[in-house]
């Protein structure tokens, strides 16, 4: 497991003003690496057997920022996004978003030695405020064998913090295994489309029907690219886009055959994604951007599922010694329609 973060010298509650403050360090398993002096010797290693094939879980679990990933003079091939199982995709270069898992195939294919494995921040938005130093954290994969006096090969990261074709390159070509474990079609009768626009500084809302959810990202301060997550539920990505969304134009572009399923999705900035999924999980559910910095500038909304016909798809009552809340119990009422949304 493969645990990328983000670390700040400060008091936590410093977190909390706006606009977050920057981190000082990123980290890979907890550890910053040999880019910084006070971390040089304390680094995570990874060891490998050359000829040997290992599978990788991959996880953002950075709170404000999307990693570019890479592993020096490796490929890997991409085999699950979100526990979804994927098309095998190979690449070199990995965007996760934040709170985004990544499952990849890994083999020690090269001559025995030391590899960097390393991450750098996708900044989308870096034309709102300077950019943090460009540190390149920094893992290895040790081969059986290697000796430690062998100089580690360096991963040759995205040349720009913002290179946002090599973070839309790598996710729009991530598609669904079709037949694989738990793959279901995408459904092709929708009862309600859903145009939601955002931003940092505006909010907006429409209401169309029927056919798809389109996440529109229209900021006003900046462009920048948002993760968003759906609690409750995963969705089909049917295609993804720069500028505005134009039924007429993208919608006979989607992908209605293979489409990536995904609980948290980069909407790319100043663009747009298309999304599909089955409200068939009865409660309150929250679609936020997964920048936690975001949050209270107002990027979250709540979809309100009704109970279905049958007790199977129903939510359950609450158990009879389940302590009672003190606040009115009334906010808590679903609407009348079908498919609820409170903004």
């Amino acid at each position: 497991m493969i645990m990328q973060g983000q670390w700040w010298d400060t008091d936590i509650e410093q977190l909390n003003l706006r606009p977050a403050p920057i981190c000082e360090a990123y980290l890979i398993n907890g550890l910053a690496g040999d880019s910084y002096p006070c971390s040089e010797n304390r680094m995570f290693k990874l060891k490998v057997i050359q000829g040997k094939t290992y599978l990788l879980r991959i996880i953002n679990a950075a709170l404000n920022t999307h990693l570019f990933f890479k592993i020096a003079d490796h490929n890997v091939t991409v085999v699950s996004v979100d526990a979804a199982y994927t098309t095998p995709y190979g690449s070199d270069v990995m965007i996760l978003t934040p709170g985004q898992t990544v499952d990849a195939l890994l083999t020690a294919d090269q001559p025995i030695g030391m590899y960097y494995m390393s991450i750098i921040p996708y900044l989308s938005a870096s034309s709102l405020a300077p950019a943090p130093p460009r540190k390149v954290i920094n893992s290895l994969i040790v081969y059986k064998g290697a000796t430690s006096t062998t100089s580690p090969s360096r991963s040759l990261m995205p040349s720009q913090i913002n290179s946002v074709s090599t973070a839309h390159r790598f996710s729009s070509n991530i598609t669904s295994l079709v037949g694989g474990p738990y793959w279901t079609p995408v459904p092709r009768h929708v009862d309600e489309k859903m145009f939601v626009t955002m931003g940092l500084g505006l909010e907006q809302y429409a209401l169309r029907k029927p056919s798809v959810l389109v996440r529109q990202n229209t900021g006003i301060i900046t462009t920048e690219s948002h993760p968003m997550h759906l609690h409750g539920f995963n969705f089909y990505v049917l295609g993804y886009g720069f500028g505005n969304y134009v039924p007429a134009r993208d919608a006979k572009k989607l992908n209605l055959v293979n489409p990536q399923m995904h609980n948290t999705v980069g909407v790319p900035p100043g663009g747009w994604v298309a999304l599909r999924f089955i409200a068939n999980n009865p409660g309150a559910w929250i679609f936020h951007c997964h920048m936690d910095a975001h949050l209270p500038y107002g990027i979250i909304m709540v979809f309100i599922v009704e109970n279905g016909p049958t007790p199977e798809t129903s939510l359950q009552p609450p158990p009879s010694n389940l302590p009672q809340c003190t606040h009115d119990p009334t906010i808590y009422e679903s609407p009348t329609t079908n498919v609820g949304l409170s903004y």
